[in-house]
């Protein structure tokens, strides 16, 4: 991973190298089997910090949001929370709070001021879910909300305008029981059937077949996915979504996250008039393990495809290359697995779904990122794979290729999101740690943690 100058989208460029190393086990309580995080695919940390979590004061944060927000003394006031790249949101009695980078105004709050402490979001206060991106999307009484970055128009003000507000969706006002958002494009659960909008890449984001650059402000249905689909998923470039108890995944497959047991191997198209000039894949197709086409004429199926072999699914979740599910409370993941976020023990990418080692019962949530992955097993928090930024949560930045326990967050966690900060709701409140380069941990400073810390006010 690298830092780079502010993107179009209004973050930092982050890249992300794909790698494929060995099959070095690593024994879960670390030690003996932990691998140098030299190997850590992820790369340096720009921004510097500690990793203790101390107050580290500077101009950031100086800059931000100086006064918390107040609540009623109480039990258990947040009930839900997101995490992406530099910010988080929190569900907090039908309100959202977000904090971290804003310079797109994706916290909401009417400004593009960045916040090391939670500030509302304006205009919600029936929240049950929230989902986090480019932009930000909400569901508030059945009605999808989104606002911040609208490079490619997902934020539905008509035109691909930034929003500091949440602004209602256009097409989306009633019926909205869930919502996705990826990178440059969404997608949202409508009476039970599945539209998407925003940036349709080479990869079938929209699921209907179509495989060109184009975006759409107009939410778009997904042509098999009209009903009975319970949850959704979303990530850089794949859609995951569970219908009839099994998962339908589409997009990008080059890692094999859509579990159909395939990789897509994509053709640049090269035009010689004098020079050459090389464009976007015009020509993909569906490959084996062992890179033998298959399908007719060597081109890719497109549209959703069914996950191989899982049944009885009552969660899904999306990393940037990889896909996680729980079957009848067990882990199963799948797709790249460089830094071993699928945490089978290896680093070697998965086409089917694969067990995570020892999460074979007790799995109540699961959430991937872009090179990890973190869930709840018996009320305590497991994360494991990159770690470079300490948010594996186990006071190291050393790389997990299994679940790894967070020492303090042994009971009581009922909510986590992972990222390359990572986030948990314990016994009603919000613990985070990893990354903080912006805030993002929500404890007034932007040294990174390697173990959680509180956010203030939460």
């Amino acid at each position: 991973m690298f830092v780079g100058a502010l993107g179009c989208s209004g973050y930092p460029v982050i890249g992300t190298t794909s790698s494929n190393g060995g099959n070095d086990a690593i024994d879960a309580s670390g030690g003996s089997g932990a691998v140098d995080m030299n190997t850590n695919a992820g790369g340096v940390h720009a921004s510097g910090g500690s990793s203790s979590g101390t107050t580290a004061g500077n101009d950031f944060c100086s800059g931000s949001v100086a006064t918390p927000i107040t609540h009623e003394a109480g039990a258990a006031i947040v009930s839900d929370l997101a995490v992406q790249l530099y910010r988080t949101c929190a569900l907090v009695q039908g309100e959202l709070e977000c904090w971290g980078f804003n310079g797109a105004g994706q916290l909401g709050n009417g400004t593009t001021t960045n916040s090391c402490l939670p500030v509302r979001v304006q205009g919600l206060t029936s929240v049950t879910t929230v989902a986090l991106g480019n932009s930000s999307c909400a569901v508030d009484s059945d009605s999808a909300y989104c606002w911040g970055d609208a490079g490619y128009g997902h934020t539905g003000v008509g035109v691909p305008s930034n929003s500091l507000v949440p602004l209602q969706y256009q097409g989306l006002t009633s019926g909205v029981s869930s919502v996705a958002v990826g990178i440059d494009y969404a997608c949202a659960i409508i009476n039970g059937g599945v539209q998407c909008w925003g940036h349709l890449g080479w990869d079938d984001q929209y699921g209907n077949g179509v495989t060109q650059t184009m975006w759409t402000l107009v939410p778009t249905p997904v042509p098999s996915l009209t009903s009975s689909v319970t949850a959704l998923a979303a990530s850089w470039s794949h859609t995951c979504a569970i219908i009839d108890g099994g998962i339908q995944c589409w997009g990008a497959n080059n890692d094999g996250q859509l579990g159909n047991g395939l990789y897509r191997a994509c053709e640049p198209k090269v035009i010689c008039q004098p020079s050459c000039t090389t464009y976007p894949p015009d020509h993909c197709h569906d490959v084996d393990a062992q890179g033998r086409s298959i399908g007719p004429d060597g081109h890719a199926n497109t549209g959703p495809v069914q996950v191989v072999g899982l049944t009885g699914v009552s969660a899904v979740t999306a990393g940037e290359a990889h896909t996680c599910a729980i079957v009848a409370g067990a882990a199963f993941c799948w797709g790249y697995n460089g830094s071993g976020q699928l945490g089978d023990g290896t680093t070697e990418k998965r086409s089917i779904p694969t067990q995570v080692q020892g999460l074979t019962s007790g799995v109540t949530a699961i959430s991937a990122s872009d090179l990890n992955t973190c869930a709840i097993v018996n009320e305590a928090a497991l994360c494991w794979g990159s770690n470079i930024f300490g948010q594996v949560g186990d006071g190291t930045t050393t790389m997990r290729l299994v679940p790894t326990k967070v020492p303090s967050l042994t009971s009581g966690v009922t909510a986590i999101a992972a990222g390359t900060h990572a986030c948990a709701i314990v016994d009603g409140v919000v613990k985070c740690w990893g990354d903080n380069r912006y805030g993002q941990l929500g404890n007034g400073n932007t040294a990174d943690s390697s173990i959680p810390v509180d956010v203030i006010g939460l």
